[in-house]
């Protein structure tokens, strides 16, 4: 037999025996751990999952959570994934939630990658690129060889993002790992 067949199948196997017996599925895989708890780390946890503070500060961010005490709850599922439930106050709006009616967003399809001007995507907009390079002069560019990227949305909307940018990139500060294992002795 050869070795991915024989792998599939002990998959299978395994895959419907978890399906068919709960008690099994709990000896051999991890349950869910709560890591945050009303903005609380539960230390515990985390040794117990073998998670430092900054996978768990990582986790949040990709999330779109940079703060801790925005959290309800932050659960690690049995997948390796983090959960992450927002405190009510800090969830946003919607405007389903006011009533409101929205326009159709789409996808954004990008015109110009990195200065060269992508003509079949312009194309398949309707678009021609003397409309691309007067968009781009208004927005102060010369021509594409100056942009990163650009991209249109859906309303006809451009985007650009400068090939030379002259934003110095921010720092996210990170603790040694070593040093600040949650449970490791101090």
């Amino acid at each position: 037999m050869e070795p991915s067949v024989g792998l599939g199948l002990i998959h299978f196997i395994v895959s419907q025996a978890f399906i068919r017996t709960r008690v099994l599925e709990r000896l051999l895989t991890h349950s869910p751990a709560v890591l945050v708890q009303n903005g609380t780390i539960i230390k515990s946890n985390l040794f117990r999952n073998r998670y430092t503070v900054d996978n768990l500060l990582s986790r949040l961010r990709e999330k779109d959570v940079f703060d801790l005490s925005e959290v309800e709850f932050a659960v690690l599922e049995p997948s390796g994934n983090l959960s992450v439930l927002d405190k009510n106050q800090n969830l946003p709006v919607t405007p389903k939630d006011l009533g409101l009616s929205t326009q159709y967003k789409g996808l954004a399809t990008p015109v110009v990658i990195e200065g060269q001007v992508q003509r079949k995507e312009l194309a398949s907009l309707h678009l021609t690129e003397d409309w691309l390079i007067r968009e781009l002069k208004s927005n102060g560019y010369s021509g594409p060889d100056q942009v990163f990227l650009a991209m249109t949305n859906t309303q006809g909307e451009l985007y650009v993002s400068p090939i030379n940018a002259q934003l110095p990139p921010m720092a996210v500060y990170h603790y040694s790992r070593a040093r600040y294992f949650v449970g490791a002795a101090s």
